[in-house]
């Protein structure tokens, strides 16, 4: 990688791994707690009351919290692993370069905006052309 990529580059590792150490110190307790509930007895079904529901729908709702932060830490080491190997900035579908506005927006993008929008129609997402 040149230096002259290198220092264009410098602003999105550092924000990177910014991002990256801010969803570590999140998910590490988060993983310790989830392994210790794991770890309780399990109430009988006569014992369980709102208390118990609510704490159930709270458990969801950490897990697929922890789930889409597990997915960012992905997302921003491939960034990271693009960074090193030249090849950050550019999609992964079409070659062509993301913005950089695209990527202060979102450091671990690697698809155009244009590509972006194809996968999540692709995947079902509903497209608002309205934003």
């Amino acid at each position: 990688m040149s230096d002259t990529t290198l220092a264009n580059f410098q602003e999105f590792d550092t924000l990177l791994r910014q991002r990256r150490e801010e969803l570590q110190a999140k998910i590490d307790p988060q993983t310790h707690r989830s392994a210790s509930a794991g770890e309780s007895v399990a109430t009988p079904p006569e014992a369980v009351d709102d208390e118990a529901a609510n704490a159930g729908v709270q458990n969801d709702t950490d897990l697929a919290q922890l789930e889409l932060e597990l997915a960012e830490l992905v997302d921003i080491d491939a960034a990271l692993g693009r960074i090193k190997a030249g090849t950050y900035g550019i999609c992964t579908a079409c070659d062509e370069a993301i913005p950089p506005a695209r990527l202060r927006a979102m450091p671990s993008a690697h698809f155009c905006i244009g590509c972006q929008s194809k996968s999540e129609q692709r995947q079902g997402f509903p497209h608002n052309t309205s934003l």
